[in-house]
């Protein structure tokens, strides 16, 4: 018997882009509550869950149907590449990032020490 604990899914975007892998019961889940399709593709291929009541079917693949999907933004460091103008970069503090907020200099009453 195999152990299902161990297997994952596939997950793919709206737009078919690979998204990573979950596991079987978060797989389950997602098409349960709206958020994903079951995607059978060519060759159906997965797992047969079985309970008291029913077996369900779950594929390798799973498509979501989430139009707006929130991604995490990885924040490019800064280096000698990244930069072409040095004069123009200019650094901040925490407290003094967050007192000028989304604010020009002039606005938020701050001023560049060199």
């Amino acid at each position: 018997m195999q152990d299902l604990t161990t297997r994952s899914v596939m997950v793919f975007s709206p737009n078919y882009l690979p998204m990573g892998r979950i596991n079987l019961r978060r797989a389950l889940v997602l098409p349960i509550t709206g958020k994903a399709h079951l995607d059978y593709g060519q060759q159906p291929q997965g797992w047969v869950l079985t309970s008291v009541t029913r077996q369900i079917y779950v594929p390798q693949y799973i498509r979501l149907t989430l139009t707006q999907v929130e991604h995490l933004w990885k924040i490019p460091s800064v280096n000698r590449r990244g930069v072409h103008i040095w004069k123009k970069l200019v650094t901040a503090c925490q407290r003094c990032n967050q007192v000028k907020g989304n604010r020009t200099l002039d606005e938020a009453r701050l001023t560049l020490s060199h």
